[in-house]
């Protein structure tokens, strides 16, 4: 995965978290403020496509999901443990 896709993925976050907030601006109209609320499900949909793709999963090694859970597991009983 290229730094373009990673680039893109990071604008469509921040493009889609700054609609969630401008929502809450007392200026915008009732019209935009629906057109922003449409656009952030449409915009969660395209980050998740992005997301969800082979290419981001290889990137970040999906693949090793399993093994990840396994130590994750291993340090989660370790540190019960040393709560007792």
């Amino acid at each position: 995965m290229d730094t373009s896709k990673l680039n893109l993925i990071t604008q469509m976050i921040d493009i889609r978290d700054y609609m969630r907030s401008a929502v809450d601006n007392p200026t915008l109209d009732r019209k935009v403020i629906a057109d922003y609320n449409m656009m952030t499900i449409l915009m969660d949909r395209r980050i998740q496509e992005e997301l969800m793709s082979e290419e981001f999963k290889s990137f970040i090694k999906y693949e090793e999901r399993e093994q990840v859970l396994r130590e994750v597991a291993i340090i989660t009983n370790i540190k019960s443990g040393m709560k007792k």
